[in-house]
């Protein structure tokens, strides 16, 4: 443990001379460095100073890169790119299926990287069946089990059905409130859902699920929302970024390439909707191809980022 004090003073010590050498001013605590910006050390000392500069990095090269500086010039843990961008995603729909076909290719890339998915199904799909013999409880149980059977396919850590019946789906404070629930539950940092500004958008829990999850994110996050889940442990949650899926303003692309199969795998998980003909599969798959070829990948999906 002293070795390693020692190490880190020597570290700090070692960057406070590299920001003086550079400074130019005579201020061993560093500032403004006219080197980092393109300019010269002017003062009379500039050559033994660029020279304990060029002394520090040398012995800095040969230091592990535990750490760097901060914008305050203090010695701050080096944070991996990689971990910091692991987290976890909510992906929060309106019906069974609507994930896979909007971002079935992103989900099963980010799992594979590392990050938790969590599955938000809000309504049970009991009313997506042109069999008249089919029944809405009946129906609802089959397309729960395709939903589970895709989600698994993906590496989806779990599956939440709120279970409201279809095509009833409205805006409240109550499912507000239940969502927000779950998001602090699990608190994701990242939120995947329908884009409710879509222009022309016909189906009605397209349009809330998309109002339901951004409303909820944003009352998530501050503890005097719903103050009463508190005491049950739930701390708010800040989600960073929100992706909007099927919209007409993207300006966000992932490269699916490597995944779209296992879109595709999971998109044929839903029988009872007729994903798993050839037809569909291939208008998904050529789907893709065009969203690909805007930013010169193979296949990609495309999403309105929001920066919560």
């Amino acid at each position: 443990m002293e070795a390693k004090v020692i190490r880190d003073f020597f570290i700090s010590l070692f960057i406070k001379i590299l920001l003086w050498a550079e400074s130019g001013d005579g201020d061993i605590h560093g500032g403004n460095s006219p080197a980092f910006r393109g300019g010269s050390v002017g003062d009379c000392d500039g050559d033994w100073k660029r020279g304990a500069g060029a002394i520090t990095l040398m012995i800095l090269s040969n230091v592990p890169q535990k750490h760097c500086l901060s914008n305050e010039g203090k010695l701050v843990p080096l944070v991996d790119i990689n971990q910091k961008e692991l987290g976890k995603v909510m992906v929060i729909f309106a019906h069974p299926d609507d994930a896979e076909g909007n971002c079935g290719g992103t989900t099963a890339k980010w799992v594979r990287e590392g990050k938790v998915v969590y599955y938000l199904v809000l309504t049970n799909g009991d009313k997506g069946s042109w069999d008249l013999s089919m029944t809405s409880e009946k129906l609802a149980k089959i397309r729960e089990k395709e939903q589970e059977a895709a989600a698994k396919v993906l590496g989806v850590s779990k599956v939440i059905f709120l279970g409201i019946p279809d095509g009833e789906l409205e805006v409240s404070l109550s499912l507000r409130k239940e969502i927000s629930r779950l998001i602090r539950l699990h608190q994701p940092s990242f939120i995947f859902t329908h884009d409710p500004w879509k222009p022309y958008q016909i189906h009605p829990d397209h349009r809330a699920t998309g109002f339901l999850a951004l409303d909820a994110a944003v009352a998530a996050r501050d503890h005097l929302y719903y103050p009463d889940q508190l005491p049950q442990g739930l701390k708010p949650c800040r989600v960073k970024e929100c992706y909007l899926f099927g919209t007409e303003s993207p300006d966000f692309w992932v490269d699916i390439s490597e995944c779209i199969e296992l879109k595709l795998q999971a998109v044929r998980c839903h029988q009872s909707q007729g994903l798993a003909s050839r037809e569909v599969q291939e208008r998904i798959r050529n789907r893709a191809l065009e969203v690909g070829k805007i930013k010169g990948f193979l296949y990609a999906e495309a999403f309105k980022r929001i920066v919560m």
